[in-house]
């Protein structure tokens, strides 16, 4: 049975998080930001006391699930038609459950970890501004371009993350001009999650992309964690391959009314 968050079930809702690190890490996060009281983000989990099935976090027209494999996804399902979301982030068997009785498309990769040494650092990256970060995201990243029109509700959240020790942000400078970005989106007790890695257009197919991303899984180790990310799509996982990422499991995402163009 899925059932509101309350602080007596905080520690079955951080337990449930575990089933999946990046979205795990991602959804604690927000608990931490928000907390329990706030009404735009809304928190549940699934199972008896003691036994938790699953983790999920309800913000801005999207589910946010981490869950056991073999969770039967009914109550998923019927959250999602309770909140009518635009779509649920979750891994790939979960989205392929819900299909038939939520419609929709599935959008679909792999989850990487890095499990390799230390990168060396690199001086042309540096920890950035929101404001930086946001620009480069706006012209270097069609989801997040999307999904964030605006800096203020991004950045008041950003904000609170940074200041809580949940995320960095950083940014590559290159040739006299701010080239691309990447940020450690969220943190655990295990791993730290690479997310928003982009580079500007006029200023791709250098290698950049691959320098911020090893750049920031060097930040996370220097914290004592595992790199771990989601990769959008084929052709970003076979970069990170190339940079020492491996397969972990498939993310999948079930956009109810489409894949956004």
């Amino acid at each position: 049975m899925l059932t509101k968050l309350t602080a007596g079930r905080v520690g079955d809702y951080e337990a449930a998080c575990a089933y999946e690190r990046v979205f795990g890490a991602e959804i604690l996060a927000l608990l931490r930001v928000y907390g329990l009281e706030d009404p735009d983000v809304h928190f549940y989990v699934e199972g008896e006391p003691g036994n938790p099935g699953a983790a999920v976090a309800v913000q801005d027209g999207a589910l946010w699930v981490a869950a056991k494999p073999e969770l039967d996804p009914a109550s998923i399902g019927a959250l999602a038609l309770e909140w009518d979301a635009e779509e649920v982030n979750t891994n790939l068997g979960m989205a392929q459950a819900l299909q038939p009785s939520l419609g929709g498309e599935i959008d679909s990769s792999v989850y990487m970890y890095y499990p390799g040494r230390m990168p060396e650092a690199d001086p042309a990256v540096r920890p950035g501004t929101l404001e930086e970060v946001f620009d480069l995201l706006q012209r270097g990243h069609p989801y997040f371009r999307a999904h964030h029109h605006d800096f203020q509700p991004w950045g008041a959240e950003m904000a609170k993350k940074v200041e809580l020790g949940l995320a960095e942000t950083f940014v590559m400078e290159e040739e006299g001009q701010l080239v691309g970005t990447g940020t450690i989106g969220a943190v655990d007790d295990e791993c730290g999650v690479i997310v928003s890695v982009a580079v500007v257009p006029e200023f791709r197919r250098r290698g950049y992309g691959g320098r911020i991303t090893r750049a920031v899984a060097r930040r996370i180790m220097e914290l004592g964690k595992t790199p771990r990310m989601n990769a959008g799509y084929e052709e970003v996982a076979r970069l990170y391959r190339s940079l020492g990422f491996v397969d972990c499991g498939c993310w999948g995402c079930l956009y109810r009314r489409g894949i956004p163009q």
